[in-house]
């Protein structure tokens, strides 16, 4: 059976999997490195989520069984391994060439679409300060886009009791058992 896989940049991908890449998955991978290092209070702005890890998050999301993905992304692999941008990406990969990655990778989209993300207080309450602060700039370049002004004080409370309510709304731990 022969697979055609083309790369295509700038696809449109769902909400649902930009957001489980992006905070169920890069971010979350940013907190656990916090947490280890304990580090100063230092918060990253990550680049957009890439269209491979999308198109997989869409997959994960849609109920593709593990075994089929592993084919997938194996069939991928051969296909793109030459491409400079997947060996730029060091997350793209390790999760295209390593099965632990992958097998983290699925767990972590899984977790954050079923709202059971396993992760500690302190994990939580950083990828939280990150989707409020993303919901902040988007909110935030709107206005300045509509109205070639700052968000006013009013604008600003408003955006900032949205952007909390869309983290915790996201954002969900692993009930304890």
């Amino acid at each position: 059976m022969e697979i055609n896989i083309q790369y295509k940049e700038n696809s449109t991908y769902s909400n649902a999997a930009i957001e489980a890449v992006r905070y169920g998955f890069q971010y979350r991978k940013e907190a656990e490195v916090y947490a280890i290092e304990n580090r100063c209070k230092l918060n990253h702005c990550l680049p957009a989520p890439s269209d491979i890890l999308l198109f997989l998050a869409e997959a994960i999301i849609g109920g593709i069984a593990y075994d089929v993905l592993k084919s997938v992304v194996h069939k991928t692999w051969e296909k793109l391994r030459s491409k400079k941008l997947i060996n730029k990406d060091k997350n793209v990969h390790n999760i295209l060439t390593t099965e632990e990655s992958l097998d983290e990778f699925y767990t972590y989209i899984k977790e954050f679409h079923q709202r059971e993300m396993n992760i500690t207080e302190i994990q939580e309450k950083y990828i939280k300060e990150e989707v409020c602060a993303d919901y902040h700039g988007e909110k935030s370049a709107i206005i300045y886009e509509k109205y070639h002004r700052l968000a006013s004080v009013e604008e600003l409370i408003i955006i900032n009791k949205e952007a909390l309510q869309k983290a915790n709304r996201i954002i969900v731990r692993k009930k304890e058992s």
